[in-house]
């Protein structure tokens, strides 16, 4: 389900290093690795080079980058709790992909992963193959939370308050596998009936943590996988570019 390439050393090139992230992106969704470690001098974007279409935020960016966005203490997301959720589940533009690399681990807080095709799979096998097919036409409705208003441009508030994006719980990716696709931070509503909380406590048993190093590099399908982030003490910097497929 997950990668690390902590196998690699300096004898790889960056060249079969560049091929081997993008490979295990396509086949596992999530791939982890630590530049300080491995010897190999990447940085976030050098990362978001290998996919095309990267999307470039408005606010929180790192200065002189356009692209890249901070997520600190200080800055995105500061030091709350982040709830399970899928980036941008509200935003008109789609985001794929996320990376994120880490600057400054704090404390070490980490960040806690799930497989939406593995929550689908156990969905199945718990509540029954109806009950889980329905959710391929449920709508969820996502809107940003009140809490995260200063994320955003007033403009970009304001598009996203007004018009919230429509997602079948449940879809069929693009490598034929079925997930569910919920997120519970900035769902708002459903078409018809779904117990959010009852398919929370699925999440859990499907999980799995990165504990952050500095140099720490993170490449994930927001498609595929959802993540969450408890609430901490003292200082944290992470680095993000959200990215298309193409």
């Amino acid at each position: 389900m997950r990668l690390s390439l902590s196998t690699l050393n300096k004898t790889n090139s960056n060249t079969e290093v560049d091929g081997l992230i993008k490979e295990k992106f396509i086949e596992y969704g999530y791939v982890a690795l630590n530049t300080n470690k491995q010897g190999y001098n990447y940085w976030i974007q050098d990362i978001a080079k290998l996919f095309n279409g990267n999307v470039e935020p408005d606010k929180h960016t790192l200065e002189g980058h356009k692209d890249v966005q901070v997520v600190s203490d200080k800055e995105l997301f500061r030091q709350g709790d982040v709830p399970w959720h899928t980036d941008w589940s509200y935003g008109h533009t789609r985001f794929d992909g996320t990376i994120l690399q880490c600057v400054s681990p704090g404390l070490g807080t980490p960040t806690v992963f799930c497989n939406m095709r593995d929550v689908f799979r156990l969905a199945v096998d718990t509540f029954g193959q109806e009950e889980v097919d329905d959710l391929f036409t449920n709508n969820g409705h996502y809107q940003p939370p009140e809490d995260l208003k200063y994320c955003f441009s007033p403009k970009q508030w304001r598009y996203t308050r007004r018009n919230p994006r429509k997602t079948p719980l449940a879809f069929t990716h693009t490598n034929g596998e079925n997930y569910l696709y919920f997120s519970p931070g900035t769902l708002t509503k459903t078409d018809r009936p779904f117990d959010v909380d009852k398919y929370v406590d699925l999440l859990d048993k499907c999980s799995f943590q990165h504990d952050w190093q500095e140099g720490d590099i993170l490449i994930w399908d927001n498609l595929r996988f959802m993540h969450k982030r408890a609430p901490f003490t003292g200082e944290r910097q992470l680095l993000r570019i959200q990215f298309k497929y193409v």
